[in-house]
């Protein structure tokens, strides 16, 4: 009979002038994360579990945290988690050319909606490939696993991330189509229930994001879907 171990939100942080500097969130991008956080801390609410928030180390997304570890009376420190980053630059200038050419034709939609085409993303010379980001996503995915299989409570788990690191879990794997879908936007936030399934090292995975719900099995010693 399978069990909960635990549950963790994925979040990408607000919006952002990506200045780099703390909080690194627009006016905007503040609000955006006060009105998931209010929506984090009533999916908490519907157990009794111990929280911890985990972020990547950019501004942005920190500056998110923050604001989360506020709205739900969180008083521990935010862990800091580098597979959680956003996908490297390895070529400024050819990667703001990019980043401007599709901003520029249809603001940060257009931007989220070509990742997952332009080939460019793929270039090991101008960016982390996208192959590199889901593999490491993956590995973050099997400590988390790790953690909650080793714990004697189930624990829920907020991890303020980015969109090319959430762009497998929930458009990828959901299959989005660009014509009537949105792409993952600013401080959208995908739910995922974790299951222990009995012997071996596979829990089942049930993750939620907006009105669409998807299984899958988890090799957490791999760190990758079973197939």
């Amino acid at each position: 009979m399978k069990r909960i171990i635990g549950r963790a939100v994925f979040i990408r942080h607000g919006e952002t002038d990506y200045t780099d500097k703390f909080p690194d969130l627009t006016d905007a991008g503040k609000e955006t994360i006060k009105r998931a956080s209010v929506r984090i801390r009533k999916i908490h609410s519907q157990r009794s579990e111990p929280l911890r928030i985990m972020s990547s180390p950019a501004p942005r997304a920190l500056g998110s945290a923050a604001i989360i570890s506020q709205i739900m009376g969180y008083d521990q420190r935010v862990i800091t988690a580098s597979l959680l980053s956003p996908a490297g630059v390895r070529d400024v200038q050819r990667g703001a050319d990019i980043f401007n050419e599709h901003v520029g034709s249809g603001g940060f939609r257009q931007l989220a909606a070509c990742y997952g085409s332009d080939q460019r993303y793929e270039d090991p010379a101008i960016f982390e490939p996208r192959t590199q980001v889901v593999s490491r996503f993956y590995e973050h995915l099997g400590q988390l696993v790790r953690n909650l299989m080793a714990g004697t409570r189930p624990l829920f788990v907020v991890c303020v991330s980015h969109y090319e690191v959430m762009y497998h879990l929930v458009e990828t794997s959901l299959s989005l189509d660009y014509a009537k879908d949105n792409p993952l936007t600013f401080g959208e936030l995908a739910l995922l229930s974790f299951y222990d399934i009995g012997p071996g090292s596979t829990v089942e995975v049930c993750m939620t994001f907006r009105d669409r719900s998807q299984n899958m099995v988890f090799d957490y010693k791999k760190s990758t879907i079973a197939q």
